[in-house]
Parts: C-alpha cells; sequence; structure tokens
C-alpha cells in the first residue's frame, strides 16, 4: 500500500514538472519574441539614420570579423600586418602563379545549352511587380542585407 502511494507521489509529481516545464518554454518563448521585437523597433529607430549608434554597430561587426592571429599550414603563427600576407602566400601555394596555357574556348566544352527563349527572358526588363512580390517575400524579422538579400 505504502509502495501504491510513492508511485502516485512520483506520477503526481512528474505531472507537476511536466506542466511547469511547458509553462517555462512558454514564458521563455514569449520573452525572447519581446526581445527581438525591442531590438528591431531599437534599430529601426536609431540604425538606418547616420547616428552614433549605427557606426558603433559598424565598429563592433568589424571587430568581431576582424581576424588577428593566423597559424599557417607550416605552422607559423602570424599577427598584425603579417595576417593578410599570409592569407595571400596561402592562396598562391594553394591556386599557383597564373598558367599560361589556358584552354581556348570552344563549342564542344558545353555539353548543355539553354533554349534562346530562356536565354533572352533572363536579359530582359525585371518588372515593378516582379520587385514587388519578391521584397514581399522576405520574412517581417528579417533585415535586408548589403546585396539587398537575405541571409537565409
Amino acid at each position: 500500500m505504502e509502495k501504491r502511494s510513492i508511485a502516485d507521489k512520483v506520477k503526481n509529481i512528474d505531472g507537476k514538472e511536466s506542466k511547469l516545464l511547458a509553462s517555462f518554454n512558454k514564458a521563455s518563448l514569449d520573452e525572447e519574441r519581446f526581445l527581438k521585437q525591442k531590438a528591431k523597433v531599437h534599430w529601426l529607430a536609431e540604425g538606418d539614420a547616420n547616428t552614433k549608434y549605427f557606426h558603433n554597430t559598424l565598429k563592433c561587426r568589424n571587430h568581431r570579423a576582424r581576424i588577428d592571429v593566423i597559424t599557417d599550414s607550416n605552422g607559423y603563427l602570424h599577427e598584425g600586418k603579417a595576417v593578410p600576407k599570409a592569407f595571400v602566400d596561402h592562396y598562391v601555394g594553394f591556386l599557383g602563379k597564373e598558367d599560361i596555357s589556358v584552354i581556348p574556348i570552344t563549342p564542344e566544352l558545353f555539353d548543355v545549352r539553354i533554349d534562346q527563349a530562356v536565354a533572352v527572358d533572363m536579359i530582359r526588363e525585371v518588372t515593378v511587380d516582379e520587385i514587388k512580390r519578391t521584397m514581399f517575400a522576405f520574412g517581417d524579422d528579417k533585415a535586408l542585407g548589403p546585396d539587398g538579400f537575405t541571409a537565409a
């Protein structure tokens, strides 16, 4: 009888824990949405203008993206102004120097060719409606990148 009582208590605790966990997850999601919206409002108010906030944001992004130290394939450590040279040396070694024996481009090199109508469609003028549909297809919480498209 006592074993049954303990089992019931454990079951009751498990049920309470599940409810509390679900409640916590919902509150956490609500908080995340609120903070996301708050950041979006702050960016809309301060970010796109030529403000101190905008420039500080750019400085932070550039600082995070900067590579201060790198180790090359030989194990040597490069710092400061030697980092760009290490990258150039790596790619020169990886890709090699300019090759003077370039294969001439002939029609036989291309197995697949596109239809003339498709080719014309690729170079046609883009309509305002196409631009509008593309712009409205972006998510509400996505900002356009420097190329005009979102990252995802």
